[in-house]
């Protein structure tokens, strides 16, 4: 392995996992206070996690080209503008669900997920062949689970989270079938939080109230 690939890994995976670490500490945190009738919400390190987001998210967009992922980056391209998205929202309005703009645009999110998705999968066939590789059907689950669970967190449903662990298992599955150990490693620990994540949301709030606030 170069030692670039390397810088690339740790970089990506330091700051996926910093960005879920937060989220999940704010989302105990918040929990805790609810427990005593206290509503808290941690918009600013919410935004810093953001930001951890943002600094890793081109490490990974260049792991899946060298490794010819076409599914997984076209939509994990689009992360940058869910990033903006949410920094934008939380920034402006304190929690991202107030913003009736911010709403709006995370349905053209969704749906430019959707169209991306299937430019994606449409070079993705020509460019390797019609499923001649098992990464290629993992890469497809891990779309689809991301698909899922925008779907039902947009629906502020918590079952998205559980969606988003589905998402980070599919990950860890075709890192390691591409020997990126390291990255394949963080998705198991995102995907446990996101799994963690999911139990404080329904005690914090009914399952129908949960905000997007996670994603890949």
């Amino acid at each position: 392995m170069s030692t670039y690939i390397l810088v690339l890994e740790i970089l990506g995976s330091l700051m996926f996992l910093f960005h879920k670490t937060i989220l999940f500490l704010c989302e105990r945190k918040e929990h805790q206070l609810a427990k005593n009738g206290t509503q808290h919400f941690h918009a600013g390190w919410r935004f810093i996690a953001w930001q951890g987001f943002l600094i890793g998210l081109p490490a990974w967009l260049i792991i899946f080209v060298m490794k010819e992922n076409w599914i997984a980056l076209s939509v994990e391209g689009l992360g940058l503008l869910s990033v903006f998205l949410c920094m934008y929202g939380l920034w402006h309005h304190g929690k991202y669900e107030q913003s009736h703009q911010v709403a709006t645009w995370d349905r053209r999110l969704f749906w430019a997920s959707v169209v991306s998705a299937i430019i994606g999968l449409s070079i993705s066939l020509w460019h390797i062949g019609v499923f001649t590789r098992f990464t290629q059907a993992v890469e497809v689950s891990l779309v689809g689970a991301y698909l899922a669970g925008t779907i039902l967190l947009s629906r502020k449903n918590a079952l998205g989270y559980l969606c988003y662990a589905v998402m980070n298992g599919s990950n860890l599955v075709l890192m390691g079938l591409q020997d990126r150990y390291i990255m394949a490693g963080q998705q198991g620990i995102s995907a446990a939080i996101m799994i963690a994540t999911f139990f404080f949301a329904l005690r914090k709030v009914p399952t129908n109230s949960v905000t997007q606030e996670i994603t890949t």
